[in-house]
């Protein structure tokens, strides 16, 4: 085969029969695969975006971008596009943005039923600053009001317990059985967005259980 004819056939291959490796190639979005090797992304990925974060998987409902991505070994490689849902205009060109995780406040209530002696917890996280204070509260006034700190290990742990979940896949704690217990809420801030969970009874999923027992001094 000659030289020439066998590039061709490459390229025929793998622009044609849309298995995209190189970067300049991707521009299609049904070449996209969203294919996970042992847990990481690998190749051309399509994935969505909103105007406001959304909770739970993300999809193309209700979407207002859609995001060309070739990832290697979960990260990206190259240009990552973004084009118009609607009308699939190419709007921007840019490195994949990561996503950094800011600062959390964390608003937990203990009051309810045979807790006058259980804390109401008023946190604020930044990490950033490395800094983490903590207003405690009670219901009866004949405990009183008081203001600590977490260290610098329980506030990189809480760090760390962020930075391996899923925020869009976050979920509220709706349980209508719960619902006659007081009510908390933790905001995640990030550079793309801020994340607000609710949460009846203090019996959310994974990360904020392991939170509230730093945050309340229970680890």
């Amino acid at each position: 085969m000659k030289p020439l004819a066998f590039i061709f056939l490459f390229l025929s291959l793998n622009v044609f029969g849309q298995d995209v490796t190189v970067d300049s190639c991707f521009t299609d979005i049904h070449q996209a695969k969203n294919k996970m090797v042992h847990g990481l992304k690998q190749g051309p990925w399509v994935e969505y975006e909103h105007l406001i974060p959304a909770k739970g998987e993300v999809t193309d409902t209700g979407a207002a971008y859609y995001i060309l991505t070739i990832y290697k070994d979960d990260k990206p490689v190259g240009t990552q596009r973004m084009y118009d849902m609607n009308t699939g205009q190419l709007i921007h060109r840019y490195p994949k943005r990561n996503k950094t995780i800011t600062k959390v406040e964390m608003h937990l209530s203990a009051f309810g039923v045979e807790s006058d002696d259980a804390p109401n917890i008023d946190a604020v996280i930044d990490f950033a600053k490395d800094s983490g204070k903590c207003h405690r509260s009670y219901y009866d006034p004949k405990y009183k009001p008081s203001t600590y700190y977490l260290d610098t290990t329980q506030i990189r742990h809480i760090l760390k317990l962020l930075q391996q979940t899923d925020l869009d896949k976050l979920k509220d704690n709706n349980d209508i059985s719960m619902s006659d217990q007081p009510s908390s809420t933790t905001i995640i801030y990030t550079n793309l967005g801020q994340y607000k969970v609710y949460d009846y009874g203090l019996r959310a999923e994974s990360p904020l259980q392991e939170m509230y027992k730093i945050v309340y001094k229970l680890e």
